[in-house]
């Protein structure tokens, strides 16, 4: 499961599938990776309004494999 952090509203959607996680990005336009996260998540961001989308992966085995669906979803 992922959780994604929106840090302009410092609001947090929890319990997402990797495929909630893409849509939600991609409703946001948040399309383009930016880094990771102190924390070990992902920063994804809307380029037009700079807003960034801190995305975690919780509870998987694999948390690498989980992070590499999802980038190859938002291709």
């Amino acid at each position: 499961m992922f959780s994604v952090f929106d840090m302009q509203t410092s609001q947090t959607t929890s319990n997402l599938t990797v495929e909630d996680v893409a849509d939600y990005l991609t409703g946001k336009g948040a399309l383009i990776e930016k880094d990771t996260h102190s924390d070990g998540g992902l920063v994804f961001e809307n380029k037009e309004w700079l807003d960034k989308y801190l995305v975690k992966c919780e509870g998987s085995e694999d948390i690498e494999k989980a992070y590499s669906k999802l980038r190859t979803l938002m291709r």
